[in-house]
């Protein structure tokens, strides 16, 4: 096996790496930008539970305390 054929084999094998790193690299940004979704929902129900929207009619002694 010459030189030539040698360079040849490790750029392919480094092109090979390139595209599986490049592969990883989207499914980790689809799987960032689903977590990143779900957090938010997740933030938007906690502030839901802290805060209720009490509707007018909700009264009570308690009421106004909430």
């Amino acid at each position: 096996m010459g030189y030539s054929d040698l360079l040849h084999s490790f750029s392919n094998q480094i092109n090979g790496q390139s595209k599986s790193i490049e592969e990883d690299i989207s499914r980790l940004e689809k799987a960032k930008k689903k977590l990143q979704e779900e957090q938010s929902l997740a933030f938007n129900e906690i502030k839901q539970i802290e805060r209720p929207e009490l509707a007018s009619q909700w009264t009570g002694d308690h009421s106004n305390d909430l």
